[in-house]
């Protein structure tokens, strides 16, 4: 195949959304893609070897890919889950940037519902966490009716900034965020860039770069609020399983 044949026409972005955060769409008047001389390439015309992938696909790839996610999540076990326990799944806003957002949404729909499923549980919340926007993830959360999914009071945003709780370890006291870590068991729904940053304090911008390096607690800033603490052996909050 020569380079001519790999160049397509180029693959759109999702339509302009209405955002706190950016201009109203009715100002967005030409994307990137639709500049002259713009193309997709397609990567496996670029590495034959990789894998077929389930979405971007036909028709029907967003019900495939809910399919898989279930049949991928009821090999775990989640014995260790009773009826009474509660459970955070915890979400991050870059994977809602990933092919238009819908894919990472339906992840996090699969999760609750399998979760729910295999335990019987139906106390499932959702926390999804950001990074510099601190109310992005609660758009997301409405865009994509992931609010009703998981039902009333289940849902929310968690920024940075919010309310911490002191963790004793073995390197000091370091928190973590109160939302975040309130449950029984907590699930990592992770994508290809691993956020577990978004679920600590970070006040301060220069711990940012250690915390992506070690994905670890961030320590607590001066202004940090008291809160109840809790040692090594009395934190129930467990992570049960990361998906990728």
């Amino acid at each position: 195949m020569n380079k001519n044949e790999m160049m397509h026409a180029p693959i759109m972005p999702i339509a302009a959304k209405p955002s706190q955060y950016g201009v109203d769409p009715s100002l967005v008047k030409k994307r990137v893609a639709e500049m002259p001389g713009m193309c997709s390439l397609k990567l496996s015309e670029l590495f034959p070897e990789l894998p077929d992938v389930i979405y971007p696909g036909g028709p029907d790839a967003l019900d495939n890919l809910y399919k898989v996610a279930c049949d991928e999540l009821r090999k775990v076990d989640m014995s260790m889950i009773k009826p009474t326990d509660s459970v955070n799944v915890l979400a991050s806003h870059h994977g809602f940037t990933l092919l238009g957002g819908q894919p990472y949404a339906i992840l996090l729909k699969a999760i609750r519902d399998v979760v729910h499923e295999k335990t019987g549980t139906d106390d499932i919340r959702l926390r999804a966490g950001v990074g510099m926007r601190f109310r992005e993830t609660e758009e997301y959360i409405k865009r994509y009716e992931l609010d009703k999914h998981y039902g009333p009071g289940k849902t929310k945003g968690v920024a940075p900034v919010d309310e911490g709780i002191p963790i004793e370890t073995e390197v000091g006291t370091l928190y973590g965020i109160k939302a975040i870590y309130d449950a029984d068991w907590i699930i990592h729904a992770h994508h290809t860039d691993v956020r577990e940053v978004h679920f600590h304090r970070q006040i301060d911008k220069a711990v940012k770069p250690v915390l992506l390096t070690i994905r670890t607690w961030a320590p607590a800033p001066l202004t940090s609020p008291p809160g109840p603490s809790l040692s090594p052996n009395s934190f129930r909050a467990s992570s049960l399983l990361a998906l990728s």
